[in-house]
């Protein structure tokens, strides 16, 4: 048996659980939260669609390998609101505890280049894990704004508390800033955001 496809097999098998994870956001029918995995899936669409979209020059596979490592980490210690910062803030070294636990299941060298994917999202300096960072934030605001603002009202969000985040995102980049302003357009035009 070649105990590198082992250890990888064993490692997907471990990730499946992500699926199991809520996130804070539901579904557009509101018959459930989703879940990272659904978060992740929706991300990598939608930055696809943004190089399709624009003349943004960045590395698309790169921004998409750590989109799609960027939160396997939650199946030992769960999603975190976006907009609950201090637990966020605290659980930083914990989550790299995680990471590093879940992905030394892998076959060395891949699990270290994995985490380095893992840590370049996190530590958020190249264009390519400010862009994917952009639409972390973006996907769970798209994904509030289709289930109609339930989670928002749930956590009392409003507009001027999304701003916080979207406004660095603005200022960053022009072409996603015409993107956020349809959002809030119709989420004004719907009253979903106070």
């Amino acid at each position: 048996m070649n105990s590198n496809y082992q250890k990888t097999l064993n490692f997907l098998e471990e990730i499946d659980s992500l699926k199991s994870i809520e996130r804070k956001g539901y579904l557009k029918d509101h018959s459930r939260h989703d879940n990272p995995a659904e978060h992740t899936w929706h991300m990598m669409i939608m930055i696809v669609l943004h190089k399709f979209l624009t003349n943004e020059e960045f590395d698309l596979e790169k921004t998409l390998i750590m989109t799609l490592f960027h939160d396997v980490h939650e199946i030992y210690s769960g999603d975190v609101a976006r907009y609950d910062e201090k637990s966020r803030e605290a659980r930083k070294q914990q989550e790299k505890v995680d990471a590093q636990k879940l992905f030394s299941m892998l076959p060395l060298p891949l699990a270290d280049k994995v985490y380095e994917y893992w840590l370049e999202f996190e530590e958020n300096k190249t264009p390519e894990a400010r862009l994917a960072n952009h639409f972390d934030y973006l996907q769970g605001f798209s994904q509030s704004y289709f289930a109609r603002g339930k989670s928002w009202k749930e956590m009392g969000i409003t507009k001027e508390k999304t701003k916080e985040y979207t406004t660095p995102i603005i200022e960053e980049n022009s072409d996603l800033a015409k993107f956020i302003d349809v959002l809030y357009d119709e989420i004004d035009k719907k009253k979903l955001l106070s």
